[in-house]
C-alpha cells in the first residue's frame, strides 16, 4: 500500500506512471534485492488499484443492496398470499400489511439515493492510496526495503533519497491492512463523527467510574456509622439476654458492643 502520492493529477495519468516509476526504481535497485530465485521479471509489477477520498460510497452501495434484497422479498411475499387460498379478508389485510412494509423500504431507497447524490456532489474525488500487486514477493519485499527509511536517514540523507521521490514526494510504503482488522461499519462515518462518538464513550465511561467511586464511598460511610450504632458485629460466647441488649443499646455509641445485634 502506498500514500503521499498526488492528490489533483487523473488517476489513470497517475497510475501509468506510477507504474513506470516503480518498475524503474526496483529494476534500479536489483542489488538491494532479497533474493528468493532467480526471476528476472522480480521487477515487474502486475497492477496498481487505487483508494479513492470518495471511498465513503461504499456505505450507500452496501445499504443499497440490502433494501433492493428486502423490496424483493416483500414483492415475492405479497405474490405468494395472492395465489394462497383463504378468506378474501385475510388476504387483504395480509397484502395490505406487506403493502406497508414495502412502502417504507421504498422510501428508504429513495433517501438513500438523495443521500448519495449530495455525498457525490459534495465530495471530490482524489487518490489516497494505492494498492500495488507486484509479480513476485521478491519484487514486493524489495520495495518495502527501499522504503523502510528512518526519520533521521529522511533528514540527513536527502540527497540519496532523491530518486526514490514521485513527483517530488518521497511515497510511503506500507504493508496493507488486514481486511479482517477494517471496520466496515465506520464506512462513511466521518472523523469528525468518529470522534464524537469516541469522545460521548469516553464521557459516559468516565460518568460511570464517578457514580461508582461515590457509591462505593457512600457504602462505606453507612458501614461505618452502622458499626457505631450497633458495634463490631462480633458476639460474645454466653447467651444474651433481653435486659443485657437493652442496656448495652443505652449507653453512648463509642461504648456499644453490640449486643442488640446479637440478641436479635
Amino acid at each position: 500500500m502506498i500514500k503521499n502520492l498526488p492528490k489533483d493529477e487523473d488517476p489513470r495519468v497517475l497510475k501509468a506512471k506510477l507504474w513506470a516509476f516503480l518498475e524503474d526504481l526496483l529494476e534500479k535497485h536489483s542489488d538491494r534485492a532479497i533474493r528468493l530465485a532467480d526471476d528476472p521479471n522480480a521487477h515487474r509489477i502486475v497492477d496498481i488499484n487505487f483508494g479513492m477520498s470518495d471511498y465513503g460510497v461504499m456505505h450507500f452501495y452496501l445499504k443499497r443492496t440490502e433494501l433492493s434484497k428486502q423490496e424483493a422479498i416483500l414483492n415475492i411475499k405479497i405474490n405468494i398470499v395472492s395465489d394462497t387460498k383463504m378468506k378474501e379478508k385475510d388476504r387483504q389485510k395480509k397484502i395490505k400489511a406487506l403493502q406497508k412494509k414495502l412502502a417504507k423500504v421504498v422510501k428508504a431507497k429513495d433517501k438513500n439515493e438523495m443521500s448519495y447524490t449530495k455525498f457525490k456532489e459534495t465530495c471530490s474525488q482524489q487518490v489516497v492510496k494505492a494498492f500495488v500487486t507486484c509479480q513476485s514477493m521478491e519484487g514486493k519485499l524489495r520495495l518495502l526495503q527501499l522504503y523502510n527509511i528512518s526519520r533521521t536517514a529522511k533528514c540527513c540523507n536527502k540527497s540519496k533519497l532523491e530518486d526514490r521521490k514521485f513527483e517530488g514526494k518521497l511515497l510511503d510504503v506500507r504493508h496493507p491492512t488486514d481486511p479482517s482488522l477494517i471496520l466496515w461499519e465506520n464506512l462513511g462515518v466521518s472523523r469528525k463523527q468518529r470522534c464524537i462518538r469516541i469522545s460521548i464513550v469516553a464521557l459516559i465511561s468516565f460518568l460511570l467510574m464517578i457514580a461508582t467511586f461515590i457509591i462505593i464511598v457512600f457504602s462505606k460511610s453507612v458501614e461505618d456509622g452502622l458499626r457505631e450504632d450497633y458495634g463490631s458485629g462480633s458476639c460474645p460466647q454466653f447467651t444474651i439476654d433481653q435486659s443485657a441488649a437493652l442496656e448495652d443499646q443505652n449507653k453512648p455509641s463509642q461504648e456499644r458492643a453490640g449486643l442488640m445485634h446479637c440478641y436479635c
